[in-house]
């Protein structure tokens, strides 16, 4: 294929389309690798390796960088090696809004969401101190290795001790609810009462002057 070349460049293998190549640019300073003519990665001046049309780079200290774009996929995940069907990615936005997908228009249902830990540096038994079922629609807290002592969905569950530093405000509303358990509060803003559900019933636990 027909490319401008300068004094210095070098071509290492064949610039056709749908052939890998490497080009020494002389006026770049640059070691492109590509695919025909279309750079795919390079060695930058200063040692880096950089892909992505320079968006992403690998720094001498093990750091990966990305440079965010308008659609940014910082990392993206797919199903199989033929890159057809996206499963998930984190995407960090130029409002640094990060998001975190993990199912997308081509799978079926919401996905599930967990972040997972070992018991030693490689491997052991695994834990998952944090869950995020999308089908029941609740997100988890596991401190132990058995249940969840904190779920969040319709309601909030504790299986401990909810301790609050602020204020903890309840629900309020003119009319006793129904369809709830003892033990639940309640504000009648019209009477002034705060009440508790016992034996099926409403019991006055407080009275505001």
């Amino acid at each position: 294929m027909a490319e401008s070349m300068h004094a210095g460049d070098v071509l290492f293998g064949s610039n056709q389309v749908g052939a890998a190549n490497m080009k020494w640019d002389v006026n770049a300073g640059r070691l492109l690798f590509r695919g025909g003519t279309t750079v795919q990665a390079y060695i930058d001046t200063d040692g880096s390796i950089k892909a992505g049309g320079g968006h992403i780079k690998i720094s001498d200290n093990a750091h990966i960088l990305f440079s965010v774009s308008g659609a940014n996929r910082g990392l993206t995940w797919y199903t199989g090696s033929t890159f057809a069907t996206e499963c998930g990615y984190i995407d960090v936005s130029t409002a640094y809004l990060m998001t975190i997908n993990t199912g997308s228009a081509a799978l079926a249902g919401w996905q599930d969401f967990r972040i997972d830990n070992r018991s030693s540096a490689g491997g052991g038994s695994t834990r998952t101190p944090l869950y995020i079922d999308a089908e029941d629609k609740e997100f988890r807290v596991y401190p132990g290795d058995t249940a969840a002592q904190l779920i969040c969905g319709g309601s909030i569950n504790a299986g401990l001790h909810l301790v609050a530093t602020g204020i903890v405000k309840v629900g309020s509303g003119t009319a006793d609810p129904s369809g709830v358990s003892d033990g639940s509060l309640f504000y009648r803003s019209d009477l002034g009462e705060l009440i508790v559900r016992k034996g099926g019933a409403w019991k006055v636990v407080f009275t505001s002057p």
